[in-house]
């Protein structure tokens, strides 16, 4: 579908920047300190999954923003708008992630900084490796990948009954940074992807980015979790496994309700908002959750992450 297609339909959501409270903010003096489920490895994972976030989101924004000048792109002043918002979102995930990595650290003793200077280097090969060619094109698909990626674990945590299980079995403060960012990924899921198309992206270099980018994606995850397995006394137990991979396989079983969403990127027509009924769904649930926890519009404005 081309992107002059896509922005006459209907019903896809507005990209609306926001801010948390500063009586939203994370890690209560009185909540547990495994947050989610009451599980140590649960809440592990989702620590390796905001872990990723600071310099995976500055990653995706260099990525849109090496197209900022393509004329193609400037001819769609609907899309170059959306980018603006995309950018302005963007900034503010890595600034709240960022605060509530720094947390993670103090609280459960995961070296967060070493996964970010980690996070950097990979990013760096990612934009410098002749595995990847034509690096402006490269860099956008796997962008594409990743987003799709976040987007539909938002969708699945937004709108379905397992998501809603995991929002009620996580700590209240936790809860608001999670939906909020939930929100606001669903809204700019398909802005990169739109631009990837906008520009001339081809559709078998996009397939193979996104295998690419599911393989290095898995590697990193399962790393992270190993690594913080072993950053408590009991370091890895049969049970701690047993609970993350019933959690992510068969309840609430995230990544299996993930496998058809992954295969569905491969699609020759495939775009993020092609679906009427998902459309419909999820600006429900973007008015429900919004209206829940109170979020507000921020100030107008670009938004910025440094491009290092």
């Amino acid at each position: 579908l081309s992107t002059n297609y896509i922005s006459i339909m209907s019903g896809i959501p507005r990209i609306i920047p926001r801010h948390l409270g500063k009586d939203q903010k994370p890690f209560k003096s009185n909540e547990p300190e495994f947050w989610a489920e009451n599980s140590q490895t649960v809440t592990d994972f989702i620590h390796s999954m905001s872990a990723l976030f600071p310099e995976g989101e500055a990653f995706f924004v260099r990525a849109v923003r090496r197209f900022a000048d393509d004329s193609r792109l400037k001819q769609n002043d609907k899309l170059c708008t959306e980018v603006k918002a995309f950018i302005a979102q963007e900034a503010q995930h890595a600034a709240e992630h960022s605060s509530y990595n720094k947390k993670i650290q103090g609280k459960h003793n995961h070296d967060m900084d070493g996964v970010n200077f980690m996070l950097q280097k990979i990013f760096y090969v990612i934009e410098h490796s002749p595995l990847i060619p034509n690096k402006a094109y490269g860099c956008l698909g796997i962008t594409c990948s990743l987003e799709h990626l976040t987007a539909s674990l938002a969708e699945i945590l937004l709108t379905t009954p397992e998501g809603r299980y995991l929002i009620d079995s996580i700590a209240p403060s936790h809860r608001a940074l999670w939906v909020w960012h939930a929100i606001e990924e669903t809204e700019h899921k398909a802005v990169a992807y739109d631009v990837y198309c906008e520009v001339g992206g081809w559709y078998l270099a996009r397939v193979y980015r996104h295998l690419l980018t599911t393989v290095i994606f898995i590697a990193v995850v399962v790393y992270l979790n190993v690594k913080f397995m072993l950053d408590h006394k009991n370091g890895i137990t049969l049970s701690g496994v047993r609970d993350l991979f019933r959690f992510l396989f068969i309840y609430p079983g995230f990544f299996t309700m993930f496998i058809p969403m992954w295969f569905d990127y491969m699609r020759p027509g495939f775009h993020p908002w092609s679906d009427l009924k998902e459309r419909e769904k999820m600006r429900e649930a973007i008015r429900y959750w919004s209206t829940e926890l109170n979020l507000r519009p921020a100030a107008s404005k670009s938004g910025d992450l440094k491009t290092k």
